[in-house]
């Protein structure tokens, strides 16, 4: 038998299910945290594919090192500039033009799922 052949335990598929479902019926902030390793990542993964493009944008957003608010708002704009049509924003700004983009966004009538892996790297300033 090969070592390349995986099999996702029953409760990680529940536990995307039950997640999948809170996106697309509530408008509940969510945390979904656990120690490296644990299938926070995958999970993510996972959600992002059954959500699909039909239900919400996704916003997925990967933290590499220590991230600030300032840092963590140009992700959010960059990537809210590959769903809209990019802006011309004026740096000092970032969380004004946020606002004008997510009321641009608001105007499709979906959802918006903004997906932060690594999370752990934001600062307090960032997760305020």
């Amino acid at each position: 038998m090969s070592d390349n052949v995986y099999f996702e335990p029953p409760s990680r598929l529940q536990l995307v299910d039950k997640l999948a479902h809170l996106v697309r019926f509530s408008n509940t902030f969510l945390v979904l945290a656990g120690p490296a390793g644990a299938g926070v990542s995958t999970t993510l993964e996972q959600l992002h594919l059954q959500i699909g493009d039909d239900d919400a944008y996704v916003l997925a957003l990967e933290l590499k090192g220590n991230t600030n608010l300032k840092a963590l708002l140009k992700l959010l704009n960059g990537a809210m500039d590959e769903l809209l049509t990019p802006t011309e924003e004026d740096d000092t700004d970032q969380l004004s033009a946020l606002h004008q983009k997510l009321e641009s966004l608001a105007k499709f009538e979906r959802k918006l799922l903004i997906s932060i892996d690594n999370a752990n790297y934001l600062s307090d300033e960032g997760i305020e």
